[in-house]
């Protein structure tokens, strides 16, 4: 009787263990799905541009089903720099540099800005070079040269600053979408202020048109 016992004890130890363990497996395999699919949609979301419609939102839901080291990768690929906004805008000008980097509003109105201004400048260049060869002044070119310059100018200032600025602000959202600090180091669970959070991602395949919801509580 007792080893009859003792046996069946250890069969459904046995049998509970054996459970146990595969649903730990199940849950491994199910968090290694999550991660994969929430790596290559934030992946792809950051392809569309970081600062394009809710694509900072999305990355930010996505952002605690990542792994510390998947986040501090992302954020070092996708890290802006003002230089090439900055030079485009001073070389080129017409927003171009602004638009390169998502900045629409001062790219309109740089580029905007110098369609009049230059509209104004060419043909007072050519009334004030017309009079100087006829050995007269030109009051008329002068002022539309004047009035040009002062208008890219001062469309260009601003396009100027907002190159950096706008780089500086974009790059610190990313940080707090990614949850990484100012030298691009992955935020651990303890450094936050709430114990407890619940984090939901809406998943979108553009490709094959799927769509689904990842929920996570951690702790």
């Amino acid at each position: 009787m007792k080893k009859s016992l003792i046996v069946f004890i250890f069969v459904v130890f046995a049998i509970g263990f054996s459970f146990a363990q595969e649903a730990e497996i199940a849950s491994a395999d199910t968090e290694n799905a999550e991660n994969k699919i929430a790596l290559e949609y934030a992946e792809y979301l950051f392809e569309d541009g970081f600062v394009k419609g809710n694509n900072a939102k999305k990355i930010a839901g996505l952002s605690p089903f990542l792994t510390p080291a998947q986040r501090e990768n992302l954020y070092e690929e996708n890290e802006k720099s003002g230089v090439a906004p900055f030079l485009l805008n001073l070389l080129l000008g017409f927003g171009i540099g602004s638009f390169s980097q998502g900045d629409t509003t001062i790219g309109y109105l740089q580029l905007w800005g110098d369609i009049v201004g230059y509209g104004l400048m060419v043909p007072g260049m050519i009334i004030t070079q017309k009079a100087a060869e006829d050995l007269e002044t030109s009051p008329a070119g002068t002022t539309l040269v004047t009035l040009g310059s002062l208008i890219t100018l001062g469309v260009a200032i601003p396009a100027y600053i907002r190159a950096w600025t706008f780089t500086a602000h974009t790059n610190k959202k990313m940080r707090q979408a990614l949850q990484v600090d100012e030298n691009g180091k992955a935020v651990s669970a303890s450094e936050k202020k709430n114990s407890l959070s619940v984090s939901f991602a809406p998943i979108i395949q553009p490709i094959s048109d799927e769509y689904g919801l990842m929920a996570r509580i951690s702790f």
